[in-house]
């Protein structure tokens, strides 16, 4: 392994460890694996800097009760690190999961410079809403093959 790959897998490790351990206190520990100007972005929200990304988790630890996020893989390739991970909370009284992939650029000094997050809005948000969730789930049993699990 050459020292570039290493470097890149202990940014990916330890970036993975720190999610896990994610609480309002250790917030100001972003910018040890971050860059100063992260690039972050997920399907509700493109910021830069760490100073905004902390401001967003502070955001959700704000508005959602007993936040977690728990690692079940990560790996690296020559290009960027990813991530996969499952985010549970309570919001509003209700339980709220999912499941979703991170990729990560990684700079020169092991720090992350880009974070970006992929997971299923529809699942999660949409199918809840009143109206509008009943036709999702009508267009998705419409879709699914017979005899497969729907994922809501």
């Amino acid at each position: 392994m050459t020292g570039v790959a290493a470097l890149r897998e202990q940014a990916v490790s330890r970036y993975a460890t720190f999610f896990t351990e994610l609480s309002p206190a250790r917030l100001h520990l972003l910018n040890r694996y971050c860059t100063d100007d992260i690039r972050f972005e997920d399907p509700f929200n493109r910021l830069c800097g760490v100073d905004a990304l902390e401001d967003l988790f502070r955001h959700m630890f704000e508005n959602t009760s007993a936040p977690v996020f728990e690692v079940h893989d990560w790996s690296v390739s020559p290009a960027a690190g990813y991530i996969f991970w499952r985010f549970s909370c309570r919001v509003r009284g209700r339980d709220v999961a999912f499941d979703g992939v991170s990729r990560l650029l990684i700079s020169d000094d092991g720090r992350i410079a880009a974070h970006t997050d992929y997971w299923d809005t529809t699942a999660v948000l949409w199918s809840r809403v009143p109206l509008l969730g009943g036709l999702l789930r009508r267009l998705a049993r419409r879709l699914q093959v017979p005899g497969a699990q729907s994922p809501w």
